[in-house]
């Protein structure tokens, strides 16, 4: 009987120091993947900063190209303005030596009426 009590004590102890051994393992397991999922959000977290602050600047860049294209086509309308304005000025001008040549010359009829 003794014999019996001291085996059954022993296959106890040796199942209870088993089931410590598999819970310590699975504690550190945890523990393991608790520390990688802490570790990865932080590698996410500065993934996801970084293309926010990616994201800004960019859209400051286009805001500064869509200004510098504004500026540009009103530069550009601006001297279109001018030159069209000294065109005339200066067609103004040779005018009316065109019509004299014209009626001197009678050639420069077709090109004087045009």
């Amino acid at each position: 009987m003794r014999f019996m009590v001291f085996t059954i004590s022993a296959i106890l102890m040796a199942e209870v120091a088993e089931r410590k051994r598999v819970e310590e393992a699975l504690r550190r397991a945890h523990e393991g993947l608790e520390a990688r999922v802490r570790e990865r959000t932080l590698e996410l977290g500065r993934a996801n900063s970084a293309l926010q602050n990616e994201v800004a600047e960019r859209t400051r860049a286009e805001a500064n190209l869509k200004q510098l294209n504004e500026t540009l086509e009103q530069r550009v309308a601006e001297r279109s303005a001018a030159a069209e304005e000294r065109a005339a000025q200066l067609f103004a001008r040779k005018a009316p030596c065109a019509n004299s040549a014209a009626s001197s010359n009678p050639f420069s009829t077709a090109w004087a009426t045009a």
